[in-house]
Parts: C-alpha cells; sequence; structure tokens
C-alpha cells in the first residue's frame, strides 16, 4: 500500500513538473507571436538562412514584405554597399536604376529610383528618402520612404504613390549580424496579381540572397564611415567571403 501511495505521488510530481513547463514555455513563446500576430511566413530557406514574411495592409491592395537573414559582415561594409547606388541594379531584385538627387548629409540623402516591371507592365519610379541612424545597442537602421514634390513625374514611368520601410542591421554577439528587409508600397496604376504576389515575395527573398554575396566583398569589408560604430564582436571580423558569409 505504501509503494503505490510513493509511486502515486512520484508520478503527480513528474506530471506537475511537466505542466510547468509547457506554461513557461507559453509564457516565454505568446509574447513573441503576439508582438505581430499578423506576419505570414511564405518563404523558409534553411541553406541560405531567409526567411520572407507578409502581412495585409488596411486600404492597400499590396501586401507588406519582410525578408531577414542572418551574415557574417561589419556593419560598415552593409552601410557602404547600400550606399553605392551604382551597383544597386545588380543586387536589388527589380531594380533599374538608382541615382542621388541630393546628399542633405552623411546620414540623409535624397534619391531617384526605376523599378523594372515585366511586360507589358510600365516600369516604376519613385523618389527616395533615406535616413540612417544608430542605436545604443549598435543596432542601424535605414529607413525609407517616398518624397512628393521633389521633380515631376516621368511620363514614360508609373509613379509608386507610396512607400516606407527599412534596412536594419543588429549585432550578435558571434560576430554576425541579423539583418532585416521591410517594405511596404503603393505601386500606382494596377497591377496584375501574379505579379503583385511575385513582388512581395520574391524581392524580399532575391535581394537579401544578392545581399549576402555583395557585402562579402573586400571593398565593403574594409570600408570606412566615421558616423558608424562597430561593436567589438564585429570590428574584429577578418577576411570574409562569400562562402562563409552565407554560413
Amino acid at each position: 500500500m505504501a509503494a503505490t501511495l510513493r509511486a502515486t505521488l512520484k508520478r503527480a510530481r513528474v506530471m506537475k513538473s511537466i505542466v510547468q513547463r509547457i506554461v513557461m514555455s507559453s509564457l516565454v513563446w505568446i509574447p513573441m507571436v503576439a508582438a505581430e500576430p499578423d506576419w505570414q511566413r511564405v518563404i523558409d530557406d534553411p541553406e541560405q538562412r531567409i526567411q520572407v514574411y507578409v502581412r495585409d495592409v488596411p486600404g492597400s491592395d499590396l501586401q507588406a514584405f519582410r525578408g531577414t537573414t542572418r551574415v557574417q559582415s561589419r556593419l560598415t561594409a552593409a552601410i557602404a554597399l547600400l550606399e553605392d547606388h551604382t551597383v544597386a541594379p545588380q543586387w536589388m531584385h527589380n531594380c533599374k536604376a538608382i541615382d542621388i538627387v541630393e546628399r542633405v548629409s552623411d546620414t540623409h540623402t535624397i534619391s531617384y529610383m526605376i523599378n523594372d516591371a515585366p511586360w507589358p507592365v510600365t516600369d516604376r519610379d519613385v523618389v527616395v528618402e533615406s535616413q540612417l541612424s544608430q542605436a545604443d545597442d549598435g543596432t542601424l537602421t535605414l529607413s525609407v520612404r517616398h518624397r512628393e514634390g521633389v521633380f515631376p513625374a516621368n511620363d514614360d514611368m508609373v509613379r509608386i504613390a507610396a512607400m516606407e520601410g527599412f534596412w536594419r542591421f543588429t549585432p550578435e554577439d558571434d560576430g554576425w549580424l541579423a539583418v532585416e528587409y521591410q517594405v511596404h508600397a503603393e505601386p500606382g496604376g494596377g497591377l496584375p496579381s501574379w505579379l503583385a504576389n511575385s513582388v512581395v515575395q520574391d524581392t524580399p527573398y532575391y535581394t537579401l540572397q544578392a545581399f549576402k554575396q555583395w557585402v562579402a566583398k573586400p571593398d565593403y569589408q574594409t570600408a570606412q564611415r566615421d558616423y558608424v560604430r562597430e561593436p567589438a564582436a564585429l570590428a574584429a571580423v577578418g577576411d570574409v567571403t562569400p562562402a562563409t558569409a552565407q554560413q
């Protein structure tokens, strides 16, 4: 009888421990899910370490997208690549051209961008204001939004009616960067549904895939910017190659 009672109590303690762990796991997980419950993952590429998420935007026919990945790189290299508008069409998906209109300061620019669209859809253009900021923890955010009234629309293009987003680079303790690329735009005019779906999924995926290759180039890894603070873990990053950058 005593042995049976001890066994019953032991099982009860085990069950209590399991329940407590489940409850604690739920408490940890729920805030992360509840923080942004409307993002839906549409691409998960473990080999490239790229994830793409989309979500509906009230009043808009086009979803917002967010792409995430990790890369072994200095912060300055990431910014140097984004600032090099001459190579943007070679790695930014569907980017046909970017020209600097005004360099307000080292961290504030206004540029003109043309997005390539497949026939018979007309190419889009937009004037973009970019501003760079760095948080106390080292996180760099390049915020982008459309600007109106800088110069008249091009008759050969459809002007993007609205755009807002960011690139964000968060230093990690192991010398890697967590990368986020998020944008929502109003493309102006009508877009076929097949193209709209392609834009919000392909743009972040292929852009991040190419970004990881380009940011590893020596010209960017050795770049210097007085307005970028490198955390110790990233300042020590040595020779980065396209292969190691994507591990």
